[in-house]
């Protein structure tokens, strides 16, 4: 028997287009513990044996937000994880008349298998991370001053700023990639690799143009 507890409290927004509450839990299992077939679009049936959902707000009390994710043994043909988890919490504000809204993430995943093998040689088994984002209005851009993802033998740092439609999906940034030994990405980049270091990409590039501008360092 498949077991689902939909959203509680639901979601209500203000006139200012921001939410102004929301309470939602959800989970989804079987009672047997079996795999669960998603209702999703596309030919790739997705199965997973248990998710979770939680996310919580009210201005009425404060301006915090957080919210948790947890998925275990999801698998499609092309990609399975054992378990992943996201939490996160910020704030939603519109103080002076100006909204904003600010959250700080956490993730895991454990258990990481992809049928391109490829991908499973560059990223690994298990990865863990954090991140920081910030919108506020009138400034046409989300920014994202920390994303740091860690695996076994590399970790990646990056500080970056993504504009909107009127940019061109502009993105501008840092990113720092230290690797014990770059040949786990030789067959993802299609070319050979060796030794250890870091790299760094400094630049620019937009999405909708094609443009950027990018500068390579490598100190090994």
């Amino acid at each position: 028997k498949l077991q689902f507890a939909a959203q509680r409290g639901g979601v209500q927004v203000a006139a200012d287009g921001l939410p102004q509450a929301f309470d939602i839990q959800g989970d989804i299992g079987l009672e047997d513990g079996g795999p669960v077939l998603l209702p999703l679009p596309g030919a790739v049936e997705t199965r997973l044996k248990s998710a979770r959902l939680r996310l919580f707000f009210d201005a009425a009390s404060d301006n915090g937000w957080s919210g948790e994710v947890s998925v275990l043994d999801l698998e499609r043909s092309d990609f399975a994880v054992a378990s992943a988890e996201l939490a996160g919490s910020g704030r939603i504000g519109r103080g002076g008349g100006i909204r904003s809204i600010g959250a700080t993430f956490d993730f895991r995943a454990s258990g990481l298998d992809f049928l391109d093998a490829a991908l499973n040689e560059a990223i690994g088994a298990t990865v863990a991370g954090d991140a920081v984002l910030h919108w506020q209005d009138g400034k046409d851009a989300v920014s994202l001053p920390r994303l740091s993802v860690t695996g076994d033998g590399y970790a990646a740092k990056a500080g970056l700023r993504v504009e909107g439609l009127s940019s061109g999906l502009r993105t501008e940034g840092a990113i720092d990639l230290t690797a014990s030994d770059f040949a786990r990405f030789s067959a993802l980049l299609d070319r050979p690799l060796a030794g250890s270091g870091t790299v760094r990409l400094e630049g620019w590039a937009s999405r909708l143009s094609g443009e950027f501008d990018v500068v390579l360092e490598a100190t090994t």
